[in-house]
């Protein structure tokens, strides 16, 4: 796996390097339920850090891979899924006139929202992208939905840093634009949305992503 030359070593007080990385909610139980991984190198020469770096990542990455839950069904199966989705969305949605809302919806209403008002213009395909979105992140805090108000710039980091560990830049990129229309779109339509757009700015380093990537893949 390629990373940045000193991504995953972080600066001990006794100025040695540790390696620290975020862990994937299916193995913090292994991990007694900690949040990271971090181990020191005993060694404060960053050259010699990134040496013993590579190789304790490449053993940790090959546990999570062994660990990761594998996605039910082929691409296409879950790609047809998404697909009615959608088409299931609008269907629920037919006849509720959003213009009437008094507050600002919740993430998920705004996605149905976007997905009603879209149906007609943009591909299913298109539409299908931020309903996996919206799960990804959800899904990430074992939460159903969140009002707007909730979801703070701290919140969507410490998501992109777990999903790193999974996700190529490009994919998370794409998360992230469709996160943030759903923002634009309530700051364009809802007079208590909130002013900051916490889905943008998050400066991911796309261009030297050198991973091929799924475009939204389970």
């Amino acid at each position: 796996m390629k990373y940045k030359p000193n991504a995953y070593l972080v600066r001990e007080r006794s100025s040695c390097y540790a390696v620290k990385v975020s862990l994937p909610l299916y193995m913090r139980s292994l991990f007694g339920n900690r949040t990271a991984f971090m181990r020191s190198t005993g060694t404060t020469d960053i050259r010699e850090a990134r040496v013993i770096r590579d190789r304790i990542m490449y053993e940790f990455f090959t546990i999570r891979d062994r660990l990761k839950p594998k996605p039910q069904g082929n691409c296409v199966d879950r790609v047809l899924k998404e697909l009615r989705q959608v088409d299931q969305y609008v269907t629920q949605n037919v006849g509720i006139d959003f213009a009437t809302a008094r507050v600002c919806p919740s993430l998920v209403q705004l996605r149905d929202e976007l997905i009603v008002q879209h149906s007609d213009r943009r591909k299913l395909s298109t539409l299908s992208k931020y309903i996996k979105a919206v799960e990804v992140f959800t899904a990430h805090f074992r939460c159903k939905d969140f009002r707007l108000h909730e979801i703070n710039r701290t919140m969507v980091t410490d998501w992109l840093d777990n999903a790193k560990l999974e996700r190529a830049t490009q994919t998370l990129a794409n998360y992230l634009g469709c996160l943030s229309q759903l923002v634009a779109l309530a700051q364009n339509r809802y007079h208590d949305a909130p002013k900051e757009n916490v889905f943008t700015a998050h400066k991911l380093d796309v261009r030297h992503d050198r991973e091929s990537y799924e475009p939204f893949s389970g």
